[in-house]
């Protein structure tokens, strides 16, 4: 961005900006560098701060310059992905544990009983397989949206039906005991 040179006053609006930076300017070091949170309307805004000691010759100080750079936008991004992350990571488990469940079933199980559920068991799992594509698919695109990469869509028709009973099912196994019900 463009600099500018400001007085402080003019970037933290506060009568008492001086509380901030007087600790620095008090402890006589040369150079100090942080993050600022500054409360405003409507948020919180971020600014990283580095403070040099403006000397004319050893030990005889004439002032600081304060070098204040606004990171709000940064900050927000970054929490961003973190909630990003927590949301896949736990997106990811609930197919992996019903997978991993109906696959130590079906281990368990003789020959004869798992011809007569394994289809359902198996389904269950290429189901799973297959959203765990699609959230790791969805991942990818939004890396590829960050690093400012155009998106190619491929729509397609869904039927709406099989997507909730696909959820309904994944609660009845989840659940035990609980009794799900759809009407449509």
């Amino acid at each position: 961005g463009n600099l500018h040179a400001k007085h402080v006053s003019s970037v933290i609006a506060d009568d008492n900006w001086q509380r901030f930076f007087a600790p620095i300017f008090n402890s006589g070091a040369k150079s100090w560098f942080d993050t600022l949170s500054i409360c405003r309307d409507p948020g919180t805004t971020y600014l990283k701060v580095r403070v040099e000691a403006v000397e004319v010759s050893p030990g005889h100080r004439t002032g600081y310059v304060c070098v204040l750079t606004d990171i709000t936008d940064f900050r927000e991004m970054d929490q961003l992905k973190s909630d990003l992350i927590s949301f896949v990571s736990h997106e990811l488990r609930t197919p992996l544990t019903l997978i991993k469940g109906y696959a130590l079933t079906l281990l368990r199980m003789d020959m004869e009983k798992v011809r007569n559920i394994g289809q359902s068991a198996l389904l269950c799992i290429d189901n799973n397989v297959d959203r765990l594509t699609r959230l790791i698919d969805t991942f990818l695109n939004i890396s590829r949206i960050d690093a400012g990469h155009a998106l190619e869509l491929d729509p397609v028709v869904l039927d709406l039906r099989e997507i909730v009973e696909e959820a309904v099912e994944v609660e009845r196994i989840v659940a035990g005991r609980c009794r799900f019900e759809t009407e449509y």
